[in-house]
This record gives structure tokens, C-alpha cells and sequence, in this order.
């Protein structure tokens, strides 16, 4: 039973008393909807930032080859050249 039944109120007694009245979109339609993200473009670009990445990564890279080759022939002996070492690199591959 509602409420209005139950306390002896003025009012609906039943659902079914209501008025019938669809809700629908209004004439003409809604207004659009903005959804775009709008992002201010502050700051260095992705391609800048990909850019500082693989220089810092390349000088890391050359700075771990120059201690590998002083750890490998020591600081006083100079270091060899280039065919001196692709003759060691050859001889350790065929023996």
C-alpha cells in the first residue's frame, strides 16, 4: 500500500494513478557534447625527449667501451689498433 493509504492522506492512493508522461529528448535534439581532451602543448615534444634519451644512452655506451678497453690492455700500454685487434678477435674465434 503507499503512503498516502497507510496515513489517510489526500493523495495518490495507487501508481496507477499518475499521470502518463513520457520523458523524451527535447525538439531538435541535445546540445553536442565537447569530449576532446583539449591538453596545452607545454614542454619539449616527445620527439626531443626521445632525441636527449638516445644521446645520453650513446655517450653511456661510449663511456662503457672506454673503460672496457683501459680494463682490458691497462692504463700504461697503449692501446692497440684496429687491426691489431680484429687479428686477436680473429685468432680467439678460430681457436
Amino acid at each position: 500500500m503507499t503512503e498516502a493509504a497507510i496515513r489517510k492522506k489526500p493523495g495518490m492512493v495507487s501508481v496507477h494513478d499518475m499521470p502518463i508522461l513520457q520523458d523524451g529528448p527535447p525538439a531538435g535534439g541535445f546540445a553536442p557534447v565537447r569530449y576532446a581532451r583539449r591538453i596545452p602543448t607545454k614542454g619539449p615534444s616527445a620527439v626531443a625527449m626521445f632525441l636527449a634519451v638516445l644521446g645520453a644512452f650513446s655517450y653511456g655506451m661510449y663511456q662503457v667501451g672506454q673503460g672496457n678497453k683501459i680494463r682490458r690492455y691497462g692504463k700504461t700500454s697503449s692501446l692497440p689498433s684496429v687491426t691489431t685487434t680484429a687479428v686477436c678477435f680473429l685468432i680467439r674465434f678460430v681457436s
